[in-house]
């Protein structure tokens, strides 16, 4: 819905402009926070402000939470209104409700989508389980005992995990064929084990392997079936809704590294950041701090090394191969100083020819370069997981650039200026935490660029 235009309202005072389009994250905001014990104006005030989040470079002034839940009913009806125009779905269930309160209706209207696209999924799933036991109900006792010696590979799920990824919408029938092709792919590695288990009297496993061909056809089918259906019973795009369950867990391991300075990246195991969400409240941030230095400090940095041996697509970072080489050396060594130095420019490089060759359209000032890019992730196909972590990375680069600087007082900016590092004011020894974050930086902006690299939105530039 990015092809909504832009309204224009008065906050504070302030002219801004904002897409009136309720999306995912606004649900999950206006959600969130009245689950938190808000009011429905307070919770709708602030998904409002989420949505100016996502435009707010299209504004010069930059508003905050509380100028939104301060400003007018006026205000807030008018958004609300222009909101209900793009979107019939709530509007039909908005104007079935009888309430005063434009706030919980809208509310509550939300609720009744989101529970009408859920409840298409929810009927043909159970059936789907309940087909599956049954065909499989005369060897589930036996598995049941023996499941705790195997071990699950992990590319099982591996289909369904690229579906969920790669495709934001999440449809279910494109998802089908990886289930099933990975299922059977699975069944041609198990087949290899009959031997084995024949020798030891496992003969239930040779029965079901037997007849496992006539199972998987059936389930194949049987699972097409009710795949359909789901599809054909969700009148409403369940991407807008469905993936806040997927989302969820997902969600709130961000929250936990971000609050400890860091953010999800997918360079870190999922057993350290299920660990460190699980004890987040045990744990402080210099206790998170080492355990993620320590993790890319083993077997003598290999798993930093190998991802910048990564950067290799793009001409932009392949003419910067020796500069990421001493940089990755320096931090190898602890002199880090040196790789903070290097890194910190050479993002700056990377981003602004990135503009400058892909975009045509050469900037002069870092900043808008950074607005150029934050306009084209906008439009462009990006899954919501990976759109929030390059957003959380953009915004703390930007930090780096904004921050302000004065010559005549270079001490009153911080180490993370940019511009107190470039022009050489940055001498108290610098953190293995620091540089670390650099790499990590710069490896989600070059994961960034590979991407819209392939994008029609720049091909159309």
């Amino acid at each position: 819905m990015n092809n909504v235009p832009l309204i224009k309202v008065k906050i504070s005072e302030i002219d801004i402009q904002i897409r009136p389009v309720f999306g995912i994250s606004s649900v999950e905001v206006l959600f969130e926070c009245h689950r938190r014990g808000e009011n429905y104006r307070s919770s709708f005030s602030k998904a409002v402000f989420h949505m100016y989040e996502q435009t707010k470079y299209f504004n010069e002034i930059i508003l905050t939470e509380d100028d939104f839940v301060n400003t007018t009913d006026e205000n807030l009806s008018y958004i609300l209104n222009r909101i209900l125009e793009h979107d019939e779905e709530i509007k039909m269930e908005y104007d079935k409700e009888y309430i005063e309160n434009s706030y919980e209706r809208f509310y509550k209207a939300n609720e009744e989508v989101l529970k009408r696209a859920t409840e298409g999924i929810k009927n043909p799933l159970v059936e789907m389980i309940k087909t599956y036991e049954s065909l499989n109900k005369p060897y589930m006792e036996w598995l049941n005992n023996v499941t705790r010696l195997v071990s699950t590979p992990r590319d099982y799920l591996l289909g369904f995990n690229v579906a969920i990824e790669n495709n934001s919408t999440f449809d279910f029938l494109k998802a089908h064929p990886a289930l099933i092709n990975t299922h059977q792919f699975q069944t041609q590695n198990i087949k290899m084990l009959h031997p084995f288990f024949e020798e030891n009297g496992y003969s239930p496993l040779h029965k079901m392997m037997e007849n496992i061909h006539l199972i998987n056809e059936s389930v194949n089918q049987l699972f097409q079936n009710y795949i359909v259906q789901m599809e054909r019973t969700i009148q409403y795009p369940i991407f807008t809704y469905l993936p806040l369950f997927f989302h969820k867990e997902w969600s709130e391991q961000r929250k936990t590294l971000l609050n400890f300075g860091w953010f999800y990246s997918d360079e870190l195991p999922n057993e350290l950041v299920n660990e460190i969400h699980e004890k987040r409240n045990e744990l402080n941030i210099d206790e998170v701090n080492k355990m993620i230095v320590e993790y890319f400090r083993k077997d003598r940095c290999e798993i930093l090394k190998n991802m910048v041996r990564g950067w290799k697509d793009l001409s932009y970072f392949r003419c910067r191969e020796n500069i990421f080489h001493e940089a990755l050396v320096n931090h190898s060594r602890k002199y880090f100083n040196s790789s903070v130095t290097l890194l910190t420019i050479h993002t700056e490089g990377v981003i602004t020819d990135f503009v400058r060759i892909e975009l045509q359209a050469a900037k002069y000032k870092m900043i808008l370069a950074i607005d150029d890019i934050k306009k084209l992730i906008e439009v462009e196909n990006i899954s919501v997981n990976k759109y929030e972590i390059y957003i959380d990375v953009i915004e703390q680069i930007t930090k780096g650039f904004i921050e302000k600087f004065d010559h005549s007082n270079p001490e009153e900016a911080s180490n993370k200026s940019r511009h107190k590092i470039a022009h050489g004011h940055v001498y108290e020894k610098e953190s293995e935490v620091n540089s670390l974050k650099q790499f990590l930086y710069i490896n989600e902006i070059y994961h960034l660029f590979v991407q819209l690299n392939k994008s029609e939105q720049i091909k159309n530039c």
